[in-house]
């Protein structure tokens, strides 16, 4: 989980100063944006080589839930 975090925290922009969990709602950070989602997407394509649509992100709540999400399309 940590290795997935700190790939978010390198691919999302304004992410790499915010303090980040397992249990961080990603979308009530003030950085959250379309851009954000877009970077998201492709940090997961690129490393873990799974596509997640938008509607899979913005029906999780948390990092933990997206890296569930992930491991369900594995």
């Amino acid at each position: 989980m940590q290795d997935f975090i700190d790939n978010l925290k390198d691919a999302v922009e304004n992410f790499e100063d915010i303090e980040i969990s397992a249990n961080t709602n990603f979308k009530a950070l003030s950085t959250w944006d379309s851009i954000a989602l877009i970077s998201i997407m492709a940090v997961v394509s690129a490393n873990y080589s799974v596509a997640l649509a938008a509607e899979d992100i913005l029906n999780a709540t948390t990092i933990e839930d997206l890296w569930n999400k992930i491991q369900s399309k594995k």
